[in-house]
């Protein structure tokens, strides 16, 4: 069910959950990258995107706050579909609605992003 908030909130909304699983899968990697001691550059370049990556979340995390927004934790539907609960208040209402994901096009997307993040921060690196 969707809350009846402007458009561009919503995609707001919907940045920030993609950035938290960013932030996670990037994590991960760096993770990983450390315990089979990659090449120091990787590690170093990893952590800049992070860096980037949670910078760009804290500014959408400041305008969701200011907007009186929260973004309450996925719960997992079923095998296929994960669903997040946010909530704006207004005047002393709230406004709650949910927005459902499906895991593969989740999977896909993030998939899709993170690799041209990577990709955007290797040209960077190498300009």
């Amino acid at each position: 069910m969707r809350a009846s908030i402007p458009e561009e909130l919503l995609d707001t909304i919907v940045e920030k959950i993609y950035l938290d699983l960013e932030i996670h899968i990037l994590e991960k990697k760096h993770m990983y990258a450390e315990t089979q001691k990659k090449d120091e550059e990787h590690i170093k370049f990893l952590k800049q995107v992070i860096s980037s990556v949670r910078k760009k979340r804290k500014e959408i995390g400041e305008v969701l706050k200011g907007k009186n927004v929260k973004i309450y934790e996925v719960v997992e539907l079923d095998d296929m579909f994960v669903e997040y609960t946010y909530a704006q208040k207004t005047n002393g209402a709230s406004k709650e609605g949910t927005q459902r994901f499906w895991k593969a096009g989740l999977k896909y997307r993030l998939t899709r992003r993170i690799n041209e993040r990577l990709t955007r921060g290797v040209e960077e690196n190498t300009n």
